[in-house]
């Protein structure tokens, strides 16, 4: 389904992960909200992330106490989102069926007991966030959804290692098809996307990623690095130092070929920017 997309990514940091997800989600003001003309909560609210978080905090607790052996559990919860292209916009209460057919699967898919799935329903969160629809650029409607990483039947806790199986995110896009031509009534064959290249990947490399003229797209060895650098900025967001490194050196070595044929005059000074930050950021040299 092309521009009817899902993005997955796991919540970083433990409970100040979720909060700060929580907190972006939810906020009108921030700048990559600009065309976001209505935040609306379709499942859950504040609270709910509160009880995400109480669930992963008590599991590792427990771990502490027992002596468990290997690592702390550093993500409690995973996060879709959902898009629709533009000129879609489904009622909110369309978008809930959409939700409860996804927690309907994910149960039979994690072969959760009736007890566990009670308490997995109770720590969805769902924000949807309805774009401005005359706008050139940004994206249609969409909704994130956060799922738990850890139920309780009341007296164990259980890890659903399944949601970040790529299996698993197959299953989500069969659902999310599904539901849209149940739930919305949409032909999705008389849909022709506008827009086959449009950028979906870290928010916060969008509006630069966005602004590549067609001069620069020639430019191989420069988009090169822009590709490199857009890993390193999606690495530094999950806290995986490893791919940081890995993409940190290729970044370095891209650079360096490139200056070599005599191209540094057309790396933009927006680019130079990033590739500062990166250096700042990383407190290692590139240039």
């Amino acid at each position: 389904m092309n521009n009817w997309t899902l993005i997955t990514q796991p919540v970083r940091w433990q409970s100040k992960g979720l909060f700060l997800r929580e907190r972006y989600l939810t906020s009108s003001t921030h700048s990559n909200h600009r065309y976001t003309e209505k935040i609306i909560n379709i499942v859950g609210d504040q609270r709910t992330t509160k009880r995400i978080a109480l669930m992963g905090e008590q599991f590792n607790l427990r771990r502490t106490i027992n002596n468990t052996r290997g690592r702390r559990l550093e993500s409690y919860a995973m996060e879709f989102c959902l898009t629709l292209p533009k000129e879609y916009r489904p009622d909110p209460e369309k978008w809930i069926k959409v939700v409860n057919d996804i927690c309907y699967y994910t149960c039979k898919y994690c072969k959760l007991t009736p007890e566990e799935f009670k308490r997995f329903k109770s720590c969805i969160r769902a924000v949807l966030h309805q774009q401005d629809q005359s706008v050139k650029g940004g994206t249609g409607d969409h909704i994130h959804l956060i799922i738990p990483k850890v139920v309780f039947d009341g007296e164990n806790f259980k890890i659903l290692k399944e949601l970040q199986r790529k299996q698993y995110t197959k299953i989500i896009k069969n659902i999310y098809t599904s539901s849209v031509i149940k739930h919305f009534g949409y032909n999705l064959s008389d849909y022709s996307p506008k827009n086959k290249n449009s950028g979906k990947r870290l928010e916060t490399w969008k509006a630069i990623k966005n602004d590549l003229d067609s001069s620069i797209i020639k430019n191989k060895s420069l988009i090169r690095i822009i590709q490199q650098m857009e890993k390193w900025f999606l690495a530094f967001e999950e806290n995986n130092e490893k791919q940081m490194k890995r993409q940190f050196n290729r970044i370095k070595k891209s650079y360096l070929e490139h200056i070599n044929q005599g191209d540094e005059n057309q790396i933009p000074d927006k680019y130079f920017e990033s590739i500062r930050k990166i250096e700042k950021l990383s407190q290692r040299r590139i240039r």
